[in-house]
């Protein structure tokens, strides 16, 4: 995949750092990835129909999420994964996913219109 397509695709793609929010990106359908001479680049991640994530170590798109951002998203989603520990891999998935939209609107990297 290539910078260009992942932008083309979404209206906004969001940039974290490899390892960065691994607790939301397990719930979010990998898209594809970016590949160069010296390896492995970057992997996409849908959070949602708008929305992409683009996580990995080099040649990456999209805007930076702040670290008190991430910090923020990594707190929310484990406490709710602590309430709910069972259940429907998909419903925790779907409700994961809105808890970060949510916080990324609050601190202003989404519009209300893509959460």
């Amino acid at each position: 995949m290539t910078k260009k397509e992942l932008t083309n695709n979404f209206s906004k793609v969001l940039r974290i750092g490899y390892c960065d929010l691994q607790d939301l990106t397990a719930y979010c359908k990998k898209i594809g990835y970016n590949s160069g001479v010296y390896g492995w680049n970057w992997d996409a991640f849908i959070l949602n129909y708008d929305v992409a994530i683009c996580t990995g170590y080099r040649s990456m798109t999209g805007d930076n999420i702040s670290s008190e951002c991430e910090e923020e998203i990594n707190k929310a989603i484990k406490e709710y994964k602590e309430t709910h520990k069972s259940g429907d891999w998909h419903k925790i998935g779907e409700e994961v996913r809105k808890i970060a939209l949510d916080i990324l609107f609050k601190h202003g990297f989404i519009k209300e219109w893509q959460k």
